[in-house]
């Protein structure tokens, strides 16, 4: 039987595509963020950034937000959406990458 529990998820959007699908807010921050040190001249540590998601998380409360598609960064967005367990369960591991 399908499980029917709704969860909210969490999907980046990098100037790369759409990232995976998470259900917990930091982890698409995280993926945000490290795509964006990547790019970055000078690379920060993973204290640093665990430091930025935190304030991220914690200062914006996305995880409160409602459903929809928000600006993080300039061409950084994260998507915020309902779905059922069993949908969630058969996506790919890497959704959109």
């Amino acid at each position: 039987m399908l499980d029917c529990t709704k969860v909210k998820t969490f999907t980046p959007h990098i100037p790369a595509g759409t990232g995976p699908t998470f259900i917990k807010v930091e982890e698409a921050i995280v993926e945000i963020l490290a795509d964006l040190n990547q790019s970055a001249t000078r690379m920060l540590s993973n204290d640093q950034l665990e430091m930025m998601e935190q304030f991220i998380t914690d200062t914006l409360r996305i995880g409160d937000w409602i459903y929809g598609t928000y600006t993080i960064f300039e061409d950084y967005q994260i998507e915020i959406k309902t779905m059922q367990q069993w949908q969630l369960d058969q996506m790919g591991e890497f959704n959109g990458y």
